[in-house]
Order: structure tokens, then sequence, then C-alpha cells
């Protein structure tokens, strides 16, 4: 339950950053911290780093890559590879919300337990992928397949909860991405089109945000009740991450929202109460 209640924080608290003109961009497993065991809801992780945050008001459509290719979404991808002139489009909080998809995944695929890192294939192939190509591509199948299979492969040391809550949140995801996808590609709509479509889509971030935060919630009020899985009670921080992988510490943590209005962007910690 430790790293329901860590992603939980580290949502709410990108989305205090969006709520003063801030975009994370570089959502990963390096900048998710654990806030420890007996951290109050609230402070249970830290999201780190933001070297490459950037103010919305002043965002473009741009080709550079910003954050890990491990966890960027099929859109920015799409935009590194652009050669041609097509449609660029805005790194947004949707993007961010599908790097959040991928650090979850990456977890419950290939962890069976404390010190238990046995990765599927996918998983192999997405840490061996070495270019913005194969990082699009392999996202791609598995985000974007006609028949989506999300709850395949995750390791049997998660518990029901946490794979429904998984495969939620994926299935939220692949929606987004894939009317992302439907706009970049579909040659008979007017650039007009095109915006008035991902607009409305950005316009609803606070119902984006609500209905994830929600549906981690209702997990994790399942978990403190039913106490079904007494596995999903150990402290991540037990863990023995790949070392090559330089994942040690997956966590959030939050201080007041206060905080964002008195630090530099360099150093704000991020709050939720």
């Amino acid at each position: 339950m430790e790293l329901l209640c860590a992603l939980r924080d580290a949502i709410a608290g990108h989305a205090n950053l969006y709520a003063v003109d801030l975009l994370h961009r570089d959502v990963s497993y390096h900048n998710i911290l654990l806030g420890g065991p007996h951290a109050k809801p609230g402070y249970r992780g830290l999201l780190i780093d933001l070297d490459i945050s950037a103010r919305i008001s002043r965002l473009t459509p741009e080709r550079s890559m910003a954050g890990s290719p491990r966890t960027m979404s099929i859109a920015i991808l799409n935009n590194i590879l652009n050669r041609g002139g097509g449609l660029l489009l805005l790194h947004d909080h949707l993007d961010d919300l599908e790097a959040f998809l991928y650090v979850f995944g990456f977890i419950v695929h290939s962890y069976n337990g404390p010190g238990e890192f046995n990765p599927p294939s996918f998983i192999v192939d997405w840490m061996d992928a070495k270019t913005p190509q194969a990082h699009q591509l392999l996202k791609s199948v598995y985000l974007l397949r006609p028949d989506p299979t999300p709850d395949e492969e995750i390791q049997p040391f998660w518990s029901d909860t946490t794979i429904g809550l998984y495969v939620q949140f994926y299935t939220f995801i692949r929606r987004i991405a894939a009317e992302k996808e439907r706009v970049r590609l579909w040659r008979h709509l007017t650039d007009e089109e095109r915006e008035e479509i991902l607009d409305g889509m950005r316009s609803n971030v606070d119902s984006h945000y609500d209905f994830a935060l929600g549906i981690f919630d209702r997990a994790i009020q399942t978990l403190n009740k039913s106490k079904e899985e007494e596995a999903d009670r150990a402290p991540l921080s037990m863990m023995k991450m790949n070392k090559g992988l330089n994942e040690k510490n997956i966590s959030v943590a939050l201080t007041k929202p206060a905080s964002l209005q008195t630090q530099d962007s360099s150093s704000i910690e991020v709050g939720c109460n």
C-alpha cells in the first residue's frame, strides 16, 4: 500500500505545481521519493527535481527532449521523431500523468516482493531501449494496441485492489493517449479543429486530477479496510532496486502549498493536505 500512497501524493503534488503555473515535465522513477512507512497522509513522499520544469503559460510545442525517455509520453516521443514539419503537440499535464502510469507499471510488472526483481521481457526491452524510436514503438504496443491486457504479467505479489487500480489508471491514460494520436494523425482535421480538440482536453485539467486521485483514494481505502494483502504493506524501501537503473527510492513527499509561492522553482517541495 505504501506504493499507492506515494504515487497518490505525487500526483497531488503535481497538481499543486500546475496550480501555480508549473509543469514538472520529468516524472520518473528517479524523481519520486518515499516518505517512509509511517509518514502521514500528504507527507508520504516527495516529487523532486524541477530542473526542467516550465511555466505553463510560456510553453510552446517543441521537438526537444524533456524528461526521461523511459517514462516519456507517446505524444512527446512523436514530437522528437517529427522530421517532416508535422503536428507538434504541446507538453501538458496529461503527458506527465502518462509518465506516472509508466512508473506504476514498471513496479507492478517487475517486483514480486522486497528484493525480488523479475521483469517480464517487455520491461527488459524498455530498459534496454536506446533511441526515441524504440521507446515510442514499445510504448505504442503496450498502450495503444487494439487488444490491451494491462493486467497480464503483473507480479503475484500485488493485491487484486492494486491490480484493479492499475487497470483503471491504464484505461484512463490509454483513452487520452489514443485521442492525442487521433488528432495528430487524422489528415482531414484542420489546424483549427486540432487545436479545438486539444484545448478541450487540456481545459478539463481539474477533472483529470480528480479522477486520478479518486481512484487511488478508493484503492487505498479498500486496502485499509480489508487488509486483504499483507504483502502490499511491506515497505517499498526494502526493495533492492536494479543497480543499473538508479531507480532506488520510489516516492513522493509534500509540504504545504504556500511554500510554492515563496520558494524558487528549482527547489520547491510540492504540498498536499
